[in-house]
């Protein structure tokens, strides 16, 4: 139970990337207050939330209706994982986060919180995947709860961590969040390969 616990934990904050975002919160904010950054923070990180928990929670719904295995999604999944942890372990932004594009209309938005900072850059395809695979692999109510936990849990951090995004930025400059965010896309290429491993095994050997 504990390594699940672990597990479920890492793999969403990691997945979330709530440093890989302290740039994009500094360009969409810049201007504000720190009372209106807050309450957009605030909002992105519950609505992210919902999303993770809405897939979370109907994600076997949804693949009744498309007809896709689990064992297809968790290669996929990893597939979609593998490719943003090789741009997280070279210090680029994952592009299934935020375009650049998106990143210059939300800077020309009065509330930013919705898009592009809860959808695609906390709660985008990757996190979605990721919580789904985590779901199917929970084995009882309690490890589902746990997944869901998780979420709400690292929510709880980005909020924390986005909120003080000017003072982590000033303090550790813009090579020591591409140091923690190169870390953190090495325990994310191995998420990934351990995805795509279980997915295959699934397919074949069961």
């Amino acid at each position: 139970m504990l390594e699940f616990i672990i597990s479920s934990l890492a793999a969403v904050f990691v997945v979330m990337d709530p440093l890989g975002a302290i740039p994009v919160v500094l360009v969409t904010t810049e201007g504000y207050t720190q009372k209106r950054k807050e309450r957009i923070i605030k909002r992105a990180c519950w609505a992210a939330s919902l999303i993770l928990i809405l897939f979370a929670l109907l994600g076997a719904v949804i693949f009744k209706i498309f007809g896709i295995t689990f064992a297809a999604f968790r290669v996929a999944g990893g597939i979609l994982l593998l490719k943003i942890a090789l741009d997280m372990l070279y210090a680029k932004k994952p592009g299934s986060h935020i375009t650049t594009g998106e990143e210059k209309a939300a800077a020309e938005k009065e509330d930013v919180a919705i898009v592009p900072l809860a959808m695609p850059m906390l709660s985008g395809p990757a996190s979605i995947a990721t919580v789904l695979v985590l779901m199917e692999k929970a084995n009882s109510l309690c490890q589902s709860a746990i997944v869901i936990a998780s979420i709400l849990f690292t929510c709880l951090v980005c909020y924390f961590i986005l909120k003080s995004s000017g003072l982590l930025f000033s303090k550790l400059g813009e090579t020591g969040l591409n140091v923690l965010v190169r870390i953190m896309g090495l325990i994310l290429l191995a998420l990934s390969v351990q995805f795509v491993f279980d997915g295959i095994k699934e397919m074949f050997f069961k």
